[in-house]
């Protein structure tokens, strides 16, 4: 056991067996945070979290935040880590617009911010981000996906899941998912998942966000589209 934790002390160490230890710590880090999901078709993007407060005092926090006009983003994990990616990821759109004059593909943000995520695996005296980022909205080619997880690497989906019970989310993703789903689908499809994942969840404990193909523009749902979204059968 002394020889395995040896290896832990430092994210740019491999053990024995071609192991990087602290992104596997990263990645634990994840699956014990609240559930994420987002689902893609034609139509556009639906991206919904669970941002459930633990206390009556508290005020619940934004679990999926706009990054830019056309795109949004949510996260599992620690949110102290995804607010600074984020953060990031706003400056990185940002940039994009001022020397390009156009609006950066969601596939080309998240390659730029998994590198910032890839160099927090090997640099000393650092350790990996604890937490998986879902980014979702509308590029050149149509709506996107994508899933930056713990160590950086990008994976493109059309439904993807983050944080606690993810195999349980992705086997309903899964079961459910279809090709040619509209918006007020995605979003029914959605909440049902996080409904499944989640104990003891009510609506006011859900955010969705929307990024329409049409409009191109992102925006959260409100307190009324979610009760009724959460009511359907």
């Amino acid at each position: 056991m002394s020889d395995e934790m040896d290896y832990d002390k430092s994210s740019t160490m491999y053990s024995p067996e071609g192991r990087i230890i602290q992104v596997e710590y990263s990645s634990e880090a994840v699956k014990k945070g609240a559930p994420a999901v987002g689902i893609k078709t034609s139509k556009g993007v639906v991206l919904a979290g669970v941002a459930k407060t633990h206390s009556k005092l508290l005020e619940s926090h934004e679990k999926v935040l706009k990054i830019d006009d056309h795109i949004g983003a949510t996260s599992a994990g620690y949110m102290s880590d995804s607010r600074l990616l984020l953060d990031r990821a706003r400056i990185i759109a940002q940039s994009y617009r001022v020397t390009y004059d156009e609006k950066i593909d969601v596939s080309t943000l998240a390659q730029r911010l998994g590198r910032l995520m890839q160099r927090f695996t090997q640099l000393g005296g650092t350790r990996p981000f604890g937490c998986a980022l879902l980014f979702g909205g509308i590029s050149r080619g149509g709506s996107e996906i994508v899933l930056i997880d713990t160590s950086g690497a990008l994976t493109k989906s059309k439904a993807a899941a983050v944080g606690a019970n993810e195999p349980k989310a992705l086997e309903i993703l899964k079961a459910g998912y279809k090709e040619d789903m509209s918006i007020s689908e995605m979003l029914k499809l959605a909440v049902d998942t996080l409904r499944e994942v989640s104990e003891n969840l009510q609506p006011e404990d859900i955010d969705l966000g929307i990024i329409d193909a049409e409009t191109q523009t992102f925006r959260l749902a409100s307190e009324e589209e979610i009760k009724k979204v959460w009511k359907k059968k």
